[in-house]
């Protein structure tokens, strides 16, 4: 069976569990693999607290999971986008909005990690019955 890689533009068709890091481990490196394993296990802060907030991201993760819609009752397949500053802070969503202003940011600037930072301001805007989180570059 073929492996396809995972990339920004397919890894919400993946399956759960599927993550991608712009962060390429270095054997050895135990300051990098702290900054990756906090990022996947203990992000340091939600990404919704920064509304109207200006943060500055270098690296990202992306991790597919599945979580119940409290809106259908059934499964939704979700990205958790965790956006990494330089210095290691990290900022969670699991956020359609997040996902595809990161995709569009790939499009824009090149693959992270984007060096020194892009500086983003958080927004949330309303969407049907509810909200959703989004990015702007500044």
């Amino acid at each position: 069976m073929e492996e396809t890689a995972i990339t920004i533009a397919n890894v919400v068709n993946a399956q759960a569990g599927t993550s991608l890091c712009s962060i390429k481990p270095e054997p050895g490196n135990k300051e990098q693999a702290k900054v990756i394993f906090n990022a996947m296990n203990n992000p340091t802060h939600n990404l919704r607290d920064f509304v109207n907030k200006k943060i500055l991201v270098e690296n990202v993760l992306i991790e597919i999971a599945d979580i119940l819609s409290e809106d259908t009752g059934e499964i939704d397949r979700v990205p958790r986008t965790v956006l990494i500053a330089p210095d290691g802070t990290s900022y969670r969503a699991t956020s359609k909005g997040v996902f595809t202003s990161i995709k569009n940011a790939y499009m824009a600037l090149g693959e992270a990690p984007w060096k020194g930072g892009i500086e983003f301001e958080v927004k949330q805007k309303a969407v049907g019955r509810g909200q959703m989180l989004t990015l702007e570059m500044v």
